[in-house]
């Protein structure tokens, strides 16, 4: 596609880059990254046990399906109420029975 141009295909809003969904449009698929001006409508599908507590804060305000966390997990105190606490086996990673 050549070189981006601020403007045209790209924006920076607070830090980050936002790509253009005309840009998007152009490049004829879908990444499913969850782009924010994504024309093809990802769905935000994934589900994800968070285990770090500063991550679990950022996952709930971007939408992520957060289906457990761990005790420390405890902001934003309002959305992680309703998301269980799982226990981690350490050494598989898989949720303790």
């Amino acid at each position: 596609m050549g070189d981006l141009i601020e403007g045209r295909d790209y924006i920076i809003e607070d830090g980050y880059t936002v790509f253009i969904a005309s840009f998007l449009t152009a490049r004829g698929h879908c990444c499913g990254n969850g782009c924010h001006n994504c024309p093809y409508r990802f769905p935000n599908d994934k589900k994800v046990i968070s285990l770090v507590p500063s991550w679990t804060d950022t996952l709930v305000r971007c939408g992520v399906d957060v289906i457990g966390r761990t005790r420390f997990c405890v902001h934003p105190a309002g959305q992680v109420r309703s998301i269980p606490r799982r226990r981690l086996r350490a050494a598989q990673g898989v949720p303790a029975t």
